[in-house]
């Protein structure tokens, strides 16, 4: 068994159980079932774009809540501060740009600005985040964010 005694009291807890992996493991199938429904449903969505002739005037945000953990760092449910937390899945396919990976940290934060941004609508407020939109263009900005600050706040239990 792995020494994890160098590691938060959350994980350094009992590893997770037959049982409970078996949970993990249905939790995932029935997860991965219901994101068949939401393929299904973005498929019609585009198909009736489509055919409406407004898809090249439209963009579909795809991107995800921080997820669950299902065994990682001997952990279940959500919450911890480790790289798969950190890191969600985004994708903006935006008419008239071809799809690639950018390396620059961006944040759930910087959706807001960026939709504004695409829809050419200003701000009506001064906003801390940055519009994601000359990095969907391809555009490497001169400046942008190199950390983030990720907290998590947990109760100890005493003993």
């Amino acid at each position: 068994m792995a020494d994890v005694s160098d590691k938060p009291w959350f994980v350094r807890n009992p590893a997770i159980t037959s049982q409970e992996e078996s949970n993990l493991i249905v939790q995932f199938n029935s997860r991965q079932g219901a994101l068949l429904a939401v393929d299904d449903l973005v498929g019609r969505v585009v198909e009736t774009l489509e055919s409406l002739d407004e898809l090249d005037n439209t963009v579909i945000v795809f991107t995800s809540d921080h997820g669950y953990f299902l065994g990682q760092h001997r952990l279940s449910l959500k919450g911890y501060a480790y790289e798969e937390a950190a890191r969600i899945p985004l994708h903006i396919p935006y008419p008239g740009q071809a799809a690639e990976n950018v390396e620059q940290l961006v944040l759930n934060t910087d959706l807001a600005p960026t939709i504004l941004a695409m829809a050419a609508m200003p701000a009506n407020r001064s906003m801390d985040e940055r519009s994601l939109l000359p990095l969907i263009e391809g555009v490497d900005p001169p400046v942008w964010r190199k950390l983030f600050l990720m907290e998590l706040t947990w109760y100890q239990p005493a003993g």
